[in-house]
């Protein structure tokens, strides 16, 4: 099924900076505005440029129009990156939307979800840290020998 260029034009008419300030997505600057990736959460890694409607990310090494932006924010492809600028819904993202509804996900529980997400992507092996050596500890049953003075 191809979608249709008056669907991608329309798409493309959205500005990158309403995607960024409907999303809560705090950047500085008037044409060049940057700040923390809302992916990475890399300071300063994160940009827009408003005269040319582009997006960048020096750590995720993404890059793009408004299309491509929701794609990256969404982890959604260019069908449904479409659908969700213009409104439109694609056929394959309903059975995802019912279950959304269905499991009462909302706003805040979704931004936590990308939270844990990001925090998941950021994250480093325990080998040879004092997590590993905790964790060993908690193993073998010497959690109870924990006592508070």
């Amino acid at each position: 099924m191809t979608i249709g260029a008056e669907i991608i034009d329309a798409a493309h008419r959205i500005p990158v900076e309403h995607i960024i300030n409907g999303r809560g997505i705090k950047l500085r600057g008037k044409i060049e505005r940057l700040g923390p990736c809302p992916i990475c959460g890399g300071t300063d890694r994160f940009s827009i440029n408003t005269k040319k409607q582009l997006f960048n990310c020096r750590g995720c090494r993404k890059g793009g129009d408004v299309i491509a932006l929701v794609q990256f924010l969404d982890g959604c492809d260019f069908r449904e990156a479409c659908a969700i600028l213009t409104g439109e819904t694609p056929s394959h993202s309903v059975e995802r939307q019912a279950v959304e509804c269905v499991s009462g996900i909302g706003d805040y529980e979704r931004q936590q979800h990308d939270k844990a997400q990001r925090l998941w992507r950021g994250s480093k092996a325990a080998a040879g840290t004092p997590v590993e050596n905790y964790l060993h500890w908690r193993l073998n049953g010497n959690a109870g020998q924990c006592r508070r003075r």
